[in-house]
């Protein structure tokens, strides 16, 4: 009777449940009468396999794939958003410093960039006019940490966005035992240098070492894209050669990827394994600031490299 309900009812689990009983129930039977199985345990186990499947006890194996794609995805999504964020920043920093001048090589290079990235033309277009709206204002903080180590956070955004960026800068200094440095002192420990990436071009007589010192640069070097793009070249120049040099590159119908400004420390700090372990924790959460632009420091550990 039990079964014969399972079967007529109208949810389909309880009507395949019904359909393994019944050959649960066979094979009882057959080893019953083969004398496999003593006769009076053969009630025994039925009742015993009918509570196991009411409809309390009903459990089915499986695995939630949904849950671990969702994860993935969350993932991708944070960074994605990060790397956009990020990058909108720079639009918005750059034309509060030159203005919305689309003939300005940063600023076209920016923009290139942002569409290689895939950013919707609607968020670049109103990154150019809000910079324009609002008074948004730079600020430069460098910190200590017990060990001895720098870092130099700069924040870009509205006056109230950085205030609310401060406050949580304020935990992370507490959490980790960090001190903050007087004004004015990444021009101290901090050197600010013109980077410029560019596309490998296809021909291999152009050597990079020689592309260098043509343009003036101070350093070169072979980097690879975060966003998987492959290789690039990367070159460092002084502020003063820098539009030059990216000048110099354009005429030579070189692709730049992207070109900024960023901050490079003067000395290092010499860490342990454990002390480089923390002041990576400490980066990492600084990262997690919503108008921190930059987060650059002059940790070094030897420990590791061997």
């Amino acid at each position: 009777g039990f079964i014969k309900l399972l079967l007529h009812s109208s949810k389909k689990t309880y009507r395949m449940l019904a359909v393994r009983m019944m050959g649960r129930i066979s094979l009882f039977s057959s080893l019953s009468h083969s004398q496999m199985l003593p006769t009076t345990f053969t009630p025994l186990i039925l009742f015993t396999f009918k509570f196991q499947f009411t409809d309390t006890q009903l459990r089915f194996a499986g695995h939630n794939k949904w849950s671990k794609i969702a994860r993935k995805k969350m993932a991708a999504d944070i960074q994605r958003s990060t790397i956009i964020s990020r990058h909108v920043t720079r639009i918005r920093k750059h034309v509060a410093r030159h203005g919305n001048s689309e003939q300005h090589p940063e600023l076209t290079a920016l923009m290139d960039r942002g569409r290689e990235l895939q950013i919707p033309k609607a968020t670049l277009e109103r990154a150019l006019t809000l910079s324009l709206a609002k008074s948004f204002k730079e600020q430069r903080l460098v910190l200590k940490g017990a060990s001895g180590y720098l870092v130099l956070v700069t924040l870009y955004g509205a006056p109230a966005s950085i205030n609310q960026s401060r406050a949580e800068l304020k935990k992370i200094t507490r959490k980790f035992n960090l001190t903050f440095l007087q004004a004015g002192s990444d021009v101290s420990f901090f050197l600010e240098k013109g980077v410029i990436d560019v596309v490998i071009p296809e021909s291999t007589d152009v050597d990079l070492e020689e592309l260098a010192i043509e343009i003036g640069a101070e350093d070169c070097s072979v980097q690879n894209d975060e966003d998987n793009n492959g290789e690039f070249w990367q070159f460092k120049t002084d502020l003063q050669s820098y539009q030059l040099a990216s000048q110099h590159i354009r005429d030579k119908e070189f692709k730049i990827i992207e070109q900024k400004t960023e901050f490079f420390p003067r000395t290092h700090s010499e860490l342990t394994a454990d002390q480089f372990q923390e002041a990576t924790q400490v980066v990492e959460r600084l990262n997690t600031i919503e108008d921190a632009t930059g987060i650059y420091d002059n940790i070094s550990c030897k420990e590791l490299d061997m």
